[in-house]
């Protein structure tokens, strides 16, 4: 974790970094939406009734805080 930190650090150096970690976690806050939507479609039962759309959803939602 804290090599990824370290590389987002490097890649903005002028930015404030005081929330990184807080912003890190909301990164895999998303990232597990991700993973819900797609094994939820992916799943025959499919009990939350998501959509491929729902996955790209997550994955624009998760693309948004990555490059935040």
């Amino acid at each position: 974790m804290q090599g990824i930190i370290d590389a987002v650090r490097a890649a903005n150096p002028t930015r404030n970094h005081q929330n990184i970690h807080r912003r890190f976690v909301k990164l895999l806050e998303e990232l597990g939406e991700v993973s819900e939507a797609y094994l939820a479609v992916t799943s025959a039962a499919n009990a939350k009734r998501k959509t491929w759309d729902d996955v790209r959803e997550e994955v624009a939602d998760c693309l948004i805080v990555a490059l935040d």
